[in-house]
């Protein structure tokens, strides 16, 4: 029998042995594993049913770092997928980074698993520009430097020149030389990044990818599945538009 055999003291529904009332002949001890059997059964519900809702209908949530195919992706006129735009400095958009290796490296103390979140999403940029990613020390000339550092909100505040109205998690200053983007300088708030290091490992990592989207020369976008949009990273996972978007951006070596 799938739910295995009926409980004592109570009357199996549709003979399968999931409890649904305690019958006249149940004991004291019987009406107790009942009502402790009908708290479990109501965790259970709760529990499925927020995911219901959290994620569309699907019983499980997703895996949100999965990569997948940017199959069915509509491009638009600037060669970047529907929604998509470039950084612009000064009105003139940068399309891409300067073809060479990429060098990152961390400044300074990062939090317990800091490095690890950082070394994902560098993988995760890796795998979907195809660009040559390394750690600085494996990379003796680099075309392009990115470095990461974990600060106070104080430090965040007084490097964001964007909204004042906006209180960034994450900063990329990029660097920009003869050909396009030659580095960028990622800053992450300490309190926000520890927390998610904390309670939602996915969303740390989702920042991180963020600010690369930035360095690879990406603005922000609407669409609150993706990881590109301002604010959405709790509910943010890699989209398809996004993995084209990374592959269109990167130069071509």
């Amino acid at each position: 029998m799938p739910f295995g055999p009926p409980v004592p003291g109570l009357v199996a529904v549709d003979g399968r042995g999931w409890p649904a009332a305690v019958g006249p002949q149940g004991s004291a001890g019987d009406r107790r594993r009942a009502a402790l059997i009908k708290i479990c059964l109501i965790v259970v519900a709760t529990a499925l049913a927020m995911s219901l809702v959290r994620f569309g209908g699907e019983a499980f949530a997703p895996d949100r770092l999965a990569v997948p195919a940017p199959d069915g992706v509509e491009f638009q006129d600037n060669g970047l997928p529907e929604g998509y735009s470039y950084l612009t400095v000064e009105g003139d958009w940068v399309s891409r980074m300067v073809c060479g290796p990429i060098a990152w490296e961390i400044v300074g103390e990062a939090p317990p698993g800091g490095r690890t979140a950082v070394e994902d999403g560098v993988a995760l940029m890796a795998q979907m520009t195809g660009l040559p990613v390394r750690p600085a020390e494996a990379v003796d000339v680099p075309a392009v430097e990115l470095t990461f550092e974990f600060v106070s909100p104080e430090v965040i505040a007084s490097r964001y020149r964007g909204d004042e109205y906006m209180e960034p998690l994450g900063l990329a200053e990029m660097r920009y030389g003869y050909g396009g983007i030659t580095g960028a300088a990622i800053s992450f708030k300490l309190p926000y990044f520890e927390a998610a290091l904390d309670s939602d490992y996915d969303a740390a990592v989702l920042l991180v990818l963020h600010e690369l989207g930035h360095a690879v020369g990406l603005d922000h976008v609407t669409n609150k599945e993706s990881f590109m949009h301002s604010s959405a990273y709790l509910e943010a996972h890699i989209t398809a538009a996004d993995v084209a978007a990374f592959a269109a951006v990167a130069p071509d070596c």
